[in-house]
């Protein structure tokens, strides 16, 4: 049976992959947009530090009135500071939903575009999903920008791959 372990096991790796994949940014792919209206790589940097809490908060909650006040504080972190915030993030969630029980994991729970589910697929379908597309996006974000030398090792493991011979 899939647990909250699982989910935070995944969530901590998920994690060390957007840190990782951060240190690889030089400062001129911070500016990086692919097309208007389309985030910058640093707003993705931003996103990325509270696109797993804030739905899950929401969800558990069953309000999803912070996500913006989330999103407003989130427009004051730096590449510099992403590594913290992302820290903090996989601590808050892991005191959100660390002792939640099968029951409570099977309650219902409303999605923002109105679908209703239970609360532990809530929490995948929406944190852990948008935790690892948006880290897929900042890959090709660094790829696009510049960082040529990264491969699906930095993409799926967190780490460089290991020197070709």
């Amino acid at each position: 049976m899939f647990s909250t372990d699982d989910f935070l096991a995944t969530v901590e790796l998920e994690t060390r992959i957007c840190k990782h994949l951060n240190d690889k940014l030089k400062g001129d792919q911070l500016t990086y947009r692919p097309a208007e209206g389309m985030r910058s790589t640093l707003e993705l940097l931003q996103y990325l530090t509270y696109c797993g809490i804030a739905p899950a908060r929401a969800l558990v909650d069953g309000d999803w009135s912070g996500v913006a006040e989330r999103a407003t504080r989130a427009k004051g972190i730096t590449a510099a500071s992403f590594g913290d915030h992302m820290d903090a993030q996989l601590a808050e969630l892991r005191l959100l939903i660390g002792d939640l029980t099968p029951a409570q994991l099977d309650a219902p729970a409303s999605l923002p575009w109105g679908e209703q589910s239970r609360l532990g697929k809530a929490l995948v379908d929406t944190s852990l999903r948008f935790l690892t597309a948006y880290r897929m996006q900042l890959f090709l974000y660094a790829k696009a920008s510049g960082s040529s030398e990264l491969s699906t090792v930095n993409c799926w493991a967190g780490a460089d791959a290991p020197p070709a011979g």
